[in-house]
């Protein structure tokens, strides 16, 4: 995704049209609020809040997680640029989970009631909405079935071929990504501890599918990785 000049307004409202297929910017323009950062480590808002805004994720990763009555934090989802943050808020007067800034982030907001008459008045709209569920539901089933089925490697090789594909897929080899998250919070979100992460991270270096440059990571054999992602025995290396 191209960087976004925060400080052109314009530029940042057809940004967000163009995710939310907005046909004009004049119902939009009044409603979206200034792009505002979100520091490493603070919160876009908390579980239990009053819902009331659909942010959308402009630049950086977020977390997404739940905590449990006993105190035990649950990771639901990253969040990535050009994300919408809403659906807690249309079913329920409360937010369902924390969203928390895993680096220097931006994000715009508007009011929920906003969106949804947005969706009321303009079927491109609606359609979109439908879309970015769809494609959450799809994601979620997915996890769902890797983790019943898919070993630590797979886990891993899946959560690195998910962020490339949400960063954009870039076409440069060899295909870099930036990964905010640490290996505890990959750990406790792919149901692997953090010492079982960082063994796969060095199995995949050393097997020459990845080149850690912290914070980024070179996926340097893409097409094995994903077969790896996909719990398929792998090929010889690409050369």
């Amino acid at each position: 995704m191209p960087a976004i000049d925060f400080q052109n307004r314009p530029a940042t409202l057809e940004h967000v049209r163009k995710i939310l297929a907005v046909p004009d910017e004049s119902s939009l323009a009044p409603w979206l609020r200034q792009p505002f950062p979100i520091a490493k480590g603070s919160h876009l808002y908390c579980q239990g809040d009053e819902a009331g805004d659909v942010f959308v994720l402009l630049d950086g990763t977020l977390k997404a997680y739940q905590v449990s009555p006993d105190g035990e934090e649950s990771i639901v989802r990253f969040c990535f640029p050009g994300e919408v943050l809403w659906t807690s808020g249309f079913q329920a007067h409360s937010r369902s989970t924390s969203v928390v800034a895993l680096e220097k982030s931006h994000a715009v907001s508007m009011p929920d009631v906003v969106l949804q008459r947005l969706m009321t008045e303009h079927d491109s709209v609606q359609q979109r909405c439908f879309q970015l569920l769809s494609k959450i539901i799809k994601e979620e089933q997915a996890f769902i079935h890797l983790l019943a089925v898919g070993n630590a490697d797979r886990r891993v090789a899946y959560l690195l071929t998910h962020i490339w594909r949400q960063q954009g897929g870039c076409s440069n080899t060899p295909f870099r990504i930036r990964v905010a998250m640490t290996r505890s919070d990959m750990g406790r979100y792919l149901g692997l501890s953090e010492e079982t992460v960082s063994r796969v991270f060095s199995r995949m270096q050393s097997m020459g599918l990845i080149q850690i440059q912290h914070p980024e990571v070179d996926l340097v054999d893409l097409p094995r990785i994903e077969q790896m992602a996909h719990g398929e025995q792998l090929q010889a290396a690409t050369v």
